[in-house]
């Protein structure tokens, strides 16, 4: 199983959820900094920032990721994937 697919279980997340919350924890991982909403949308093919958005509250409501409101780069991921089967809360 990967980690993907075990956070995607846990907070029973659709593929799609799962696979824009693991491309916002790469994003962090690499750039130091969360992606802007137009950036996820480019990033899969989502043409309208309330889509965006719509994406993003499902998984804050799920309790994957919170951001400021009204603040730029804001997204934070709540879950580390550490392992595969164990996907534990960021600090």
């Amino acid at each position: 199983m990967t980690p993907t697919r075990a956070l995607a279980d846990m907070y029973h997340l659709t593929d799609r959820q799962a696979d824009i919350y693991a491309w916002i924890v790469a994003h962090v991982a690499v750039k130091g900094y969360p992606p802007a909403i137009r950036e996820i949308g480019k990033r899969f093919d989502i043409r309208s920032p309330n889509g965006v958005l719509s994406q993003l509250m499902a998984l804050r409501t799920k309790g994957a990721i919170d951001w400021q409101p009204g603040k730029a780069r804001t997204i934070r991921p709540l879950v580390r994937l550490i392992h595969p089967s164990q996907p534990t809360l960021a600090k």
